[in-house]
């Protein structure tokens, strides 16, 4: 059996997002995929990945929408 190829994006995209309807402002996928960037990138802490999602704000967009730019500190921690 062969299995179908998967992006990252659709990994991500797997993950369910419990968060209430009025918390959705960003989208998981996008704040995922900037964790991960960052955290690759050697970031660590919410703050560095926010500012670090911010200073490269045009890069991930190459990738991903973020809308609503980049998410707050906060915002990062309550996800993780």
């Amino acid at each position: 059996m062969r299995w179908p190829k998967m992006s990252l994006f659709n990994h991500l995209s797997l993950v369910k997002d419990t968060r209430s309807y009025i918390n959705q402002r960003y989208d998981l996928v996008d704040i995922l995929f900037l964790i991960l960037a960052a955290v690759v990138s050697g970031q660590n802490g919410w703050a560095e990945i926010q500012q670090f999602g911010e200073l490269r704000l045009d890069w991930l967009r190459k990738f991903r929408p973020f809308s609503n730019g980049i998410p707050r500190r906060h915002t990062i921690c309550r996800i993780i």
